[in-house]
This record gives structure tokens, C-alpha cells and sequence, in this order.
């Protein structure tokens, strides 16, 4: 049985009764109301609202997932009124929470000023001089293309925990050809426990990052969580351990590792907002690549319609190096910044496509002249849940 499956069902019939009036929903009110005669009767009559939200009911309840999420997307898309659009869209997330498979579809153009996050600069001043910065490492304009699959299979055990096991498949194409095309994929097998009093998981996982003339493996080991605060606050945490591997340049190897906390204030589902704290260390065999880092970040959430929600960002950080950077007396030294804005439409705009745009600004100032970077990209994906 899927984790929470009755309360799952209690959410949809009582939906659809609160939207057409209990004595009318229920499919035992329907005569004939089996999957077949229901997707007969829809197909004579494709705009009967109350006839698919019956018969979305109904693959819920032989555990059909997918089919009636294209159902209530279909509803979500062209029922006007705001309340029964809002219950359309809870049923929605409750079938993406509950379901044990799934896959999704994610189509992504980039614009950005700074494709390599390269440097601003054209040249170096070192103990053995000025050194010209080589075309490659200068910052590269230009368009980003990505697209990709990804999915999962999920399992509820006995205890009430939930193991899941998750895949992705990607690969970013560029408008320039001095910036490589990259593939990456990535698999991770988790569980995760949900109380009232909180919330904790576990995952590890496996990421392969290639390009012509670069393979990077990474082992990723991760243990996040939730702990409520009060009704309206929470602190989400996490620590994770990323083991790098290069193939092509093996001093590049080495064992990163961040610890994030975050405090969310919630305001209903409109608002919210977020202050975090981020440490971060990254220890390569290479000694003048190792460091350690601090970083504070806000963040907040508007709904500003029932269709349409915004982003916002603000993330500001250190990094002290460790060795002598080559060619210097001295390590490096970076200070970041970025700020961005997302815009994201709930509704879909054709059979369940949800479009979403991305803005950031993101500077890098550093005592190495090579790592001087600016970028500001605007990120536009059209993404799709299966």
C-alpha cells in the first residue's frame, strides 16, 4: 500500500465533493462508472469538467498515477475558478508525493555573459611578470542549451520510511566552440523518515560529469533534514561529502564537504521567507586549490496569483586558500556575490509543460586576477513531470 494512500483518497474525494456537491461525486452516484465507460463518455463529451474529475478519481484509485495527473493537469488548465483550481492543484502535488514512479522531461536556453565563468581580466601579474590570460579562460558570451530526462522509483516500508532510488540524464550544448559540451549523469538511493517532530534522510549517490578532454566522478554522501520550530518556522539542515575523481588532471581529486542550515519562515502558502549559513571545505591533493569557505544567504517566496510565483536571492561569501598560489608569494583569496530572480508559472501551458525563467548576476572578486569573474545569465526551461 502507498504510504498515506487513504488520506490521499480522502483529499481527492472530498475535492471533488466540496467542487460539485457530495450527493453528485461519488462514482457509486455514477451507474455506469467503470474506467471504460468513463473515458467513453469523456470522449463525447471532452469538456465535461465533473465527468474527468471522476474519472481522475477513479485511476487513483486503481493506483494509475500518471493517467490522472494528465487528467487533473488537463483541469487545472482550464478550470477558471480560483477555489476548485486550488484543490485541482492539491490533488496534483498529492499524487506527485505519493506515486511509486515517475519521470520527468527538462528543456533549458541560457543566455549569459559569461558561458566558462571565466575571467573578466586579459592578463596575469606574477613574480615572473605579466602573463596574457589565454582565450579559453577569458569569460566566453554566448547560449546555453541543456536537456535531459530524469525519474525515480519509490517504495514505502513498513514502518511508515520511504526508500527511493533516483536517476537523471543531461547534456549542455554551447553556442561557442571554446566552451566543451558537457554530459552528466547522476543516480542516488535514499531514505528519508517523516515525523511531527521532524524529518531526516540519507542519501548516496553516484555523478559522472564528461566532456572531450574531461571525465569527473564524484561520490556523493548526504544527510539532511527538518525540524519544526513553531507552527510557522522551521530549520532545515544538511552535510554532505562530495569524493571528486579526475581522470585527465588526478591532482584536481579530492573530498569536498558543505553543512548548510537554513531558517524558513512560512506565511501561509504565499509567503515565505529564508536566512542561511553555509560552510564549505574543499581539500584536492593539489595544495594551492584547497580551501575553506563561509557564506550567508536570504532568500524569499511570493505567490502573487494562484498561477504565478517568485524567487528571490541573495547569496554573499569568502574563501581562504590555503598553499601558495603558483607564480605568487601569496594564497588566494576570493569574495562572491550573486543575486537572482525566478518567475515560475504553476499552470501549465501545454499539456502539463510549466515554464519557468531565471535571472542572476554573480561576481567573483579575487587576489588572482585569473578568477575574476562576472556573469549575468537569464535562464529560460520548460520543464514536465510524468
Amino acid at each position: 500500500m502507498i504510504f498515506g494512500r487513504r488520506f490521499f483518497e480522502t483529499l481527492v474525494a472530498g475535492a471533488l465533493c466540496l467542487i460539485f456537491a457530495c450527493h453528485s461525486v461519488g462514482v457509486a452516484q455514477t451507474p455506469d462508472g467503470t474506467l471504460d465507460s468513463l473515458r467513453a463518455s469523456l470522449a463525447i463529451r471532452p469538456d465535461d469538467d465533473r465527468l474527468r474529475a471522476q474519472l481522475g478519481q477513479r485511476l487513483i484509485e486503481a493506483k494509475r498515477y500518471t493517467e490522472a495527473l494528465y487528467h487533473f493537469e488537463i483541469l487545472v488548465d482550464e478550470v477558471e475558478d480560483p477555489g476548485r483550481r486550488r484543490l485541482y492543484q492539491a490533488v496534483i502535488a498529492r499524487i506527485l508525493a505519493e506515486r511509486p514512479v515517475g519521470f520527468g522531461v527538462i528543456l533549458q536556453v541560457k543566455p549569459s555573459t559569461n558561458l566558462n565563468t571565466g575571467s573578466d581580466q586579459t592578463r596575469l601579474t606574477t613574480s615572473f611578470g605579466t602573463l596574457v590570460i589565454d582565450e579559453p579562460s577569458q569569460a566566453q558570451r554566448g547560449i546555453e542549451y541543456s536537456y535531459g530526462l530524469n525519474g525515480f522509483l519509490r517504495a514505502p516500508l513498513d514502518t511508515g520510511d520511504r526508500v527511493r532510488l533516483s536517476w537523471s540524464a543531461y547534456r549542455t550544448d554551447y553556442s561557442t566552440d571554446l566552451v566543451e559540451a558537457r554530459r552528466t549523469g547522476q543516480v542516488a538511493l535514499s531514505w528519508q523518515r517523516v515525523r511531527p517532530r521532524g524529518s531526516v534522510a540519507i542519501s548516496i549517490g553516484e555523478q559522472t560529469e564528461f566532456s572531450d578532454s574531461e571525465r569527473k566522478n564524484t561520490s556523493i554522501i548526504s544527510l539532511n533534514g527538518a525540524l519544526p520550530l513553531a507552527s510557522t518556522r522551521r530549520l532545515n539542515w544538511q552535510l554532505s561529502q562530495f569524493n571528486n575523481r579526475y581522470r585527465s588532471d588526478p591532482e584536481k581529486s579530492g573530498l569536498d564537504h558543505l553543512l548548510s542550515l537554513q531558517h524558513v519562515w512560512l506565511s501561509g502558502d504565499r509567503r515565505q521567507e529564508t536566512v542561511g549559513l553555509l560552510l564549505e571545505s574543499s581539500r584536492p591533493a593539489r595544495a594551492h586549490q584547497q580551501f575553506r569557505g563561509l557564506g550567508i544567504s536570504f532568500g524569499a517566496r511570493r505567490s502573487i496569483s494562484d498561477v504565478v510565483f517568485v524567487d528571490a536571492s541573495l547569496n554573499l561569501g569568502h574563501r581562504d586558500f590555503e598553499g601558495v598560489f603558483p607564480g605568487q608569494s601569496f594564497a588566494r583569496k576570493d569574495t562572491y556575490g550573486a543575486i537572482s530572480l525566478s518567475v515560475q508559472r504553476r499552470r501549465p501551458i501545454y499539456r502539463g509543460f510549466a515554464p519557468r525563467m531565471t535571472c542572476s548576476v554573480k561576481r567573483t572578486e579575487s587576489n588572482i586576477t585569473l578568477y575574476d569573474a562576472t556573469t549575468t545569465e537569464c535562464a529560460v526551461s520548460l520543464a514536465r513531470q510524468f
